[in-house]
């Protein structure tokens, strides 16, 4: 038990030190900033716990900041912090804080670019127009976190933000209206076969979204291609130039449509399939190679992206280490300790089977957790560890029964399961997949 203070000896301490030296000043929010400077503080403190990985802390901060002052990169940064604690589930969060976000500065380019990476993996672009038009608070569910649903409450019965914010959000949603347009008529008539009608149709929802987000936007100057969710269309646009042999043509809209996609190198995989699959077609082994490489990364389970990968080795007239290189689809066999680590903290999603040869149910489920990657679960990297070929990797995740499956969440451990179960490792699988 610790001893009672002397609250005479300790206020005497303290009025001597105040005489000779200077009170610290907080690292955040000292009393003498603004409420511009206090947001700002709260902000820069969610950078430093965004970095470090720590979302959920990250989002309280910049709830913070946008409560005392809000601001378009406050909600851009609470925007990517909501992907990082789980960006299937906070989608919708995501995309009303890129919205209010461009209200504010409608040129931002960074919300434009993370509007653009939501729109164009949720492909949800109705509900987004529609936040846009009015409905802001109507979408918000049980994935909101209490502090991001309060935070948009308390703006909502403030009126912080000014006329100019309403009338940008109305361009904004004009512009995805008529994204949305072009998707569906496009979309329509690729179905029914004609690929020059869906080209026209991709083309006209194209011009009519920049045509609406050109209203406002003060540089006249900026891209075409970070008009808000037209992506989309480019990436479609280019599938129907392919179909149409305009292969140099698809190629250009595939760049463009992966240009205003955050990280749209290794994001927009729709797109960098597109790209892949025009450069083979002009005869670029090489650089199709390179960009069927990244789709092979991010589609470890798809054996079509396999087979045009080793199509592009064959074909390619470099000589090179490529040349060796060999595309599984599915599972693969992993023994070193290092290439695991590596492969843990690179993908999104990791499972691990740990089994061994002599272990009967660890055969019997092998098919079906084969099945799995090849055919449901193509994003995720699907590893087979053998116990007694890797033990340094089985000792390290401390496996002491076989089957066991472990989940790797951006390089976190999040789930253990032991036994042959298959609809209980599919079911562990299917609620970690919508995390991401």
């Amino acid at each position: 038990m610790t001893a009672p203070r002397n609250t005479t000896t300790t206020v005497n301490k303290k009025a001597k030190m105040s005489e000779t030296t200077p009170t610290p000043t907080p690292k955040y929010q000292p009393a003498y900033l603004s409420e511009a400077q206090k947001a700002e503080e709260a902000r820069l403190k969610g950078n430093d716990f965004y970095k470090q990985r720590r979302y959920h802390d990250a989002i309280n901060c910049y709830c913070d900041s946008i409560n005392i002052h809000p601001t378009s990169s406050a909600l851009s940064n609470l925007a990517i912090a909501l992907s990082g604690a789980g960006p299937t589930q906070y989608r919708l969060n995501v995309v009303r804080c890129v919205l209010m976000s461009l209200s504010l500065e409608p040129d931002r380019v960074k919300a434009v670019e993370k509007l653009n990476t939501e729109l164009t993996l949720s492909g949800d672009i109705e509900a987004a127009a529609s936040m846009a038009s009015g409905e802001m608070m109507k979408s918000m569910d049980g994935f909101t976190p209490k502090r991001v649903r309060e935070c948009f409450e308390k703006m909502q019965k403030e009126n912080v933000f000014p006329r100019k914010c309403e009338e940008n959000l109305k361009d904004l949603s004009a512009c995805l209206r008529q994204v949305f347009i072009g998707k569906e008529t496009g979309n329509g008539c690729f179905r029914a076969g004609d690929f020059e009608e869906a080209k026209n149709a991709y083309t006209a929802g194209i011009n009519a979204a920049r045509a609406e987000y050109s209203k406002s936007v003060d540089d006249g100057d900026m891209k075409r291609a970070l008009t808000p969710g037209v992506s989309i269309l480019l990436c479609n646009r280019s599938l129907m130039k392919s179909k149409l042999g305009d292969f140099q043509g698809a190629l250009d809209d595939a760049n463009e449509a992966m240009r205003a996609v955050l990280d749209g190198d290794v994001c927009y995989v729709k797109a960098i399939l597109r790209k892949a699959d025009a450069l083979k077609k002009l005869k670029k082994f090489d650089d199709a190679f390179e960009a069927y490489f990244v789709c092979w990364t991010r589609l470890p389970g798809d054996a079509n992206i396999a087979k045009e990968l080793n199509e592009c080795v064959e074909k390619s007239q470099t000589k090179r280490s490529e040349k060796d290189f060999k595309a599984i689809a599915g599972p693969r066999a992993c023994s070193d300790i290092k290439e695991y680590n590596t492969l843990i903290k690179n993908y999104e999603l990791v499972l691990i089977d740990f089994h061994a040869k002599w272990c009967g149910p660890c055969k019997q489920i092998a098919p079906a957790y084969a099945s799995m990657n090849l055919n449901k679960y193509r994003s995720v990297l699907f590893l087979k560890v053998d116990v007694d070929e890797a033990q340094e990797i089985a000792a390290r995740e401390e496996v002491q029964a076989m089957p066991t499956f472990v989940l790797y969440r951006y390089g976190v451990k999040m789930d253990v399961m032991r036994g042959a179960d298959v609809s209980a490792l599919d079911s562990m699988v299917s609620r970690w997949t919508q995390t991401v």
